[in-house]
């Protein structure tokens, strides 16, 4: 049992058969009673037992990047003093876009720690200001000198002339530059070992040498790398860095989660131009001194009246608002985060653990009834005549905002305001995340300028962004208008997980007749997702002939025969080849719009396709016959195809796309394959990339 609060935990049961150790997670709530809220089971796809630590993984297929599916449980007790300063001095920190603790470094020498990594995490703790987002991405500030040496010195003993020695001091004005890290040279993973103080040991002058190993669940192991770091704890409470040292060993890993800084060059063509950097006027200077005092104080609200950004449609002062009506609706909404767990808190990947849908789709009836346009996957939107509102303004060539109150998956709520005004089209979004006790923290915020905005005659409000970042899309879209829910079942049940790009079935007209033309490999992945809910876990390359064909046989009108013809059998090994396609990138996905039940019981679902990134809802339509069973399984028995918007896709290119059987790892190491949306690989109706850009 994990205890997550004081009214929850988490049960793990484990049970094993023929080699296989099934994990059933059920998560328990006191209300009361206790009771069990949720339950799934799953066969772990990584089982490693350190003699400290437990870890175990649930399998997500190829292309997921949400949570890791990976969990670690401490197995042999650990001191709560190590644990207490553990939290006091390491973990604050931690390894995430700085290298405190992956550089070799001491009071004597400084020259391989980056000083600008540390800057914002010394001045939240600082400041004990852990929310909102202290400066822009990709921006440069000029920070007073005096101001900018007082937050490294409480963390170091070290002298303006050394700070100055590894950062940018301009005498003249006496300030030191700090640039922010932004879209080209931002590129974090969530998925990064933790800090765990292991031994400590108290020195002669007072100070502590903590021995550190980096646990990383993702790739099950309890020391990544070691390092020992030495702090000096002051009367006042407070404390200073001292030392630190990685203890190389041949088994360290390589440190991928770390992004260096651009350099001058590279600032200057990414950037400067852009955001003409080393021209700020005294105003902008005293902004950039208002929010390193006052991030949230009502002297920077008064100060950013006056201050409008160079490059956004809205004034400081107005993002300001929106961000306390952001966090005030959330407020509103606290009830239903209240008892949540959460997972990789007071980081920009913190998210709720579970978050289920009915809690996501009570939370967007909470943001309804205040008002708010409210949405999220699969749920409809409420109070969507304000973005019809929205758009006859801005298309009339009139100045208007709307905000839409999207929530994800993870729990997040994701503000986004769209704006235009004289001529100029922006959205501003604000991200709310959540800490223990369904306490709201505004995690970031941004501004992306808009190429353009539509909203379809079937009431999809796509948009266009003028510069893509980094894992982003080109075109994002909300659906305005409600589909039914009976439709949304149907999709959700008959066209979940399959692809409309990388092989023909719902892309061609075929029948029973025809149905060979259609048959390709690498369908059967996709298929078994459909037929069984569940994913595919391949045994060396290999796929046996009993679980393909009857896979095969039951959600298409072909033969046995058909199969061993078309599809890689190899009578030797009585196999198939197990052949993987990476999805082209963001892909489009199909609605169930409407459907009809016929007398011999079977489904005509009329099914739009929709094709955000090629500014499409009605790429094309099929029409698909499908005959349910009584067991819940069913049969794809036929396809047509009309054009509408646009032809149909090109067949893919499976040489390109194909991952031969042999390079495929065995079961427990497929973690590795985790790069890109779930969602996105399976060409479902999701959102490519829900998460906002973070800074």
């Amino acid at each position: 049992m994990v205890v997550v609060s004081a009214i929850s935990f988490v049960r793990y049961e484990f049970t094993t058969a023929e080699g296989t150790v099934t994990v059933r997670r059920s998560f328990f709530l006191r209300q009361g009673e206790w009771e069990m809220v949720s339950s799934q089971s799953y066969p772990a796809c990584t089982w490693v037992y350190s003699g400290a630590w437990l870890f175990f993984g649930e399998y997500n297929m190829p292309g997921y990047d949400g949570p890791s599916g990976q969990t670690a449980v401490r197995v042999e007790p650990l001191g709560e003093e190590y644990r207490q300063l553990n939290r006091n001095y390491v973990r604050r920190i931690g390894y995430e876009l700085n290298n405190l603790f992956t550089a070799d470094w001491s009071e004597s020498d400084y020259r391989d720690l980056n000083f600008y990594d540390l800057y914002e995490a010394f001045l939240r703790i600082r400041n004990a200001q852990q929310t909102g987002a202290l400066f822009e991405e990709g921006r440069s500030y000029e920070i007073p000198a005096a101001e900018f040496e007082a937050v490294f010195q409480s963390f170091f003993r070290i002298d303006a002339g050394t700070l100055r020695q590894y950062t940018t001091y301009h005498e003249s004005t006496d300030t030191y530059r700090y640039r922010t890290r932004g879209m080209f040279d931002f590129a974090p993973t969530p998925n990064i070992p933790e800090p765990e103080v292991v031994a400590y040991e108290k020195n002669p002058d007072g100070t502590l040498r903590l021995t550190v190993n980096a646990v990383w669940a993702e790739k099950c192991l309890e020391q990544a790398f070691c390092h020992e770091v030495t702090v000096r704890p002051l009367e006042d409470g407070s404390f200073q860095y001292v030392f630190n040292r990685v203890l190389h060993s041949e088994n360290d890993v390589e440190i991928t989660w770390y992004t260096e800084r651009l350099t001058e060059e590279q600032w200057a063509e990414y950037y400067e131009k852009k955001a003409g950097t080393e021209t700020e006027d005294e105003n902008t200077k005293d902004a950039a001194k208002d929010v390193a005092k006052e991030p949230a104080g009502e002297s920077a609200e008064k100060n950013a009246e006056k201050n409008a950004k160079p490059d956004n449609i809205l004034t400081a002062a107005e993002e300001m608002r929106l961000q306390k009506e952001a966090m005030a609706a959330a407020e509103r909404c606290a009830e239903y985060y209240r008892d949540s767990s959460i997972i990789d808190a007071e980081t920009g990947y913190s998210r709720i653990d579970n978050f289920s849908a009915e809690q996501r789709k009570a939370v967007v009836h909470c943001l309804g009834g205040q008002g708010l346009v409210s949405v999220s996957d699969d749920i409809n939107m409420e109070n969507g005549q304000q973005v019809e509102a929205f758009y006859d303004i801005y298309a009339s060539g009139g100045d208007a905002m709307v905000t839409v109150f999207e929530v994800y998956r993870e729990g997040d709520l994701c503000a986004k305001t769209f704006i235009s005004r004289d001529g100029k089209t922006q959205s501003y979004y604000v991200l709310v995340g959540w800490r223990e006790g369904g306490v709201p923290r505004i995690k970031g915020d941004g501004t992306r300028d808009l190429e353009e905005m539509r909203l379809t005659e079937k009431g999809y409000f796509i948009y266009t962004n003028t510069v893509t970042v980094m894992h982003g899309s080109l075109r994002d879209y909300y659906r305005v208008e409600p589909l039914s829910e009976s439709c949304r079942k149907l999709t959700d049940r008959y066209l979940y997980g399959l692809s409309f790009v990388n092989y023909s079935l719902l892309a061609a007209d075929w029948d029973a007749d025809t149905v060979e033309a259609v048959l390709e490999p690498c369908m059967f992945e996709d298929l078994y997702r459909a037929f069984t809910r569940e994913p595919f876990v391949p045994e060396n390359g290999r796929i046996p002939a009993q679980t393909y064909e009857q896979v095969m046989t039951t959600c298409l009108p072909v033969t046995v025969e058909q199969l061993r013809e078309h599809c890689g059998y190899d009578g030797e090994t009585d196999s198939y080849e197990y052949e993987m396609i990476f999805s082209r990138q963001f892909p489009p996905f199909g609605e169930v719009v409407d459907y009809r039940e016929q007398e011999d019981g079977t489904l005509i679902l009329t099914v739009d396709v929709v094709w955000i990134d090629r500014n499409s809802d009605q790429a094309f339509t099929d029409q698909i016959v499908v005959q349910p069973f009584a067991d819940g399984t069913f049969r794809y028995l036929s396809n047509s195809v009309e054009e509408k918007e646009l032809s149909l896709p090109a067949r893919a290119d499976r040489t390109a796309f194909a991952i031969p059987a042999a390079l495929l790892p065995a079961a427990p190491e497929l973690p590795w394959m985790l790069t890109a949306k779930k969602q996105v690989l399976s060409g479902t109706s999701k959102k490519p990339i829900n998460q906002p850009f973070l800074s």
